[in-house]
């Protein structure tokens, strides 16, 4: 009769989220390895209407379900924006792909030519449900929960207070 040791036991909750923060991880990895080295940025230009400058991107908090980030990643259901200078800032929420019940956001940044300088994922306390920008005051964000919880993230410390 084999002894039961370590590797029979089931991972703990700390292990499993754990081990999705790091899948996430090398998903984003990937996708940076993958992707062009110039991405969609600025809204092309519309017949009639004068062209946006090189810096003109959507800022402000948006509902949405699309996002450049991999389906594998996050469920999307709102992104919020904003430029300050040549950096351009966009926080995607929403939750896991892997993991509905775990609340996820996705910071990225850009150059103002479209560039993607950094993309961080930040899955949220255990348990909240999707997540959903509901407003901003500066670079703070307000977020409902899927139970109808509040939280604020704020985009400069990366960190939910």
């Amino acid at each position: 009769m084999a002894a039961a040791g370590w590797a029979d036991r089931a991972p703990s909750a700390t292990e499993r989220k754990a081990q999705v923060i790091r899948d996430l991880d090398q998903a984003n990895a990937d996708q940076r390895a993958r992707a062009p080295k110039t991405t969609k940025g600025p809204r092309p230009a519309v017949p009639g209407r004068l062209a946006p400058s090189p810096n003109a991107w959507d800022e402000g908090v948006f509902e949405t379900q699309e996002a450049p980030i991999p389906s594998g990643i996050i469920k999307v259901t709102s992104r919020w924006g904003q430029t300050n200078g040549d950096v351009h800032h966009s926080v995607y929420a929403g939750s896991s792909a892997v993991d509905p019940d775990q609340g996820l956001l996705v910071v990225r940044t850009y150059a103002v030519t479209g560039e993607v300088r950094d993309t961080a994922t930040y899955p949220a306390p255990a348990g909240t449900g999707p997540l959903r920008i509901v407003a901003a005051a500066g670079h703070r964000l307000r977020l409902s929960t899927g139970a109808g919880a509040a939280l604020v993230f704020d985009v400069d410390t990366r960190r939910f207070g």
